[in-house]
């Protein structure tokens, strides 16, 4: 798979840019590249729960309750380090939401799912790294063509073309969340829906 100049190049080849061989290069591609390939990457993998980057873990309780609340939310629980974004509990009826490095709920344990800041770029799906190459692409161009017009084109490439590309392979990896059709209708305004396997999905 790609490594992580190979990827950079792909968004400078998109740019029409001169490519770089490492992102210590005094070179102004390389000093862009350097400043926004970490931003880039979080970015991206927020989007979606990625197959590759995701995992499940039984959360530590915090000592200690908020301040205040109106829902009963009353136990602490400390998120992994590498969160990226949380996109699910092992729970049908728990209140849960994320408040800085923590998360907040009213049930006395708690288990997530949730995409990690994966950096090994050989973990990465091929798709993903299209994905990832147009998305650099987009977030360098202005800083490399100091244009306004290409860097749009190449967000909408990403978001038209690579993205949903990448996230139908990813999709089609084992079997689809068994979604109660009514939570649906929560879905459209605002609420998590939940699969009947427990994971409340989002």
């Amino acid at each position: 798979m790609a490594d992580k100049v190979t990827i950079i190049n792909r968004g400078l080849a998109l740019l029409g840019a001169e490519p770089i061989n490492d992102l210590t290069d005094d070179t102004p591609e390389a000093k862009i590249a350097n400043r926004i390939y970490d931003e880039s990457r979080k970015s991206i993998l927020s989007e979606v729960l990625w197959n590759f980057a995701t995992k499940r873990v039984l959360l530590n309780q915090v000592v200690g309750t908020p301040v205040w609340s109106l829902d009963a939310v009353n136990f602490i629980f400390q998120l992994p380090s590498d969160v990226i974004r949380v996109h699910g509990i092992n729970s049908k009826t728990a209140i849960w939401r994320i408040e800085g490095e923590q998360l907040l709920s009213n049930a006395t344990s708690m288990g997530i799912i949730y995409v990690y800041d994966l950096t090994d770029t050989t973990k990465y799906t091929g798709s993903f790294v299209d994905a990832f190459a147009d998305k650099l692409a987009a977030d360098m161009a202005y800083a490399v063509l100091n244009s306004n017009t290409e860097a749009k084109a190449m967000l909408d490439k990403y978001e038209s073309v690579s993205l949903p590309k990448a996230t139908a392979e990813n999709s089609q990896e084992g079997t689809p969340p068994d979604v109660d059709d009514s939570l649906w209708v929560l879905a459209k305004y605002g609420y998590a829906p939940v699969n009947r396997t427990g994971i409340v999905v989002s």
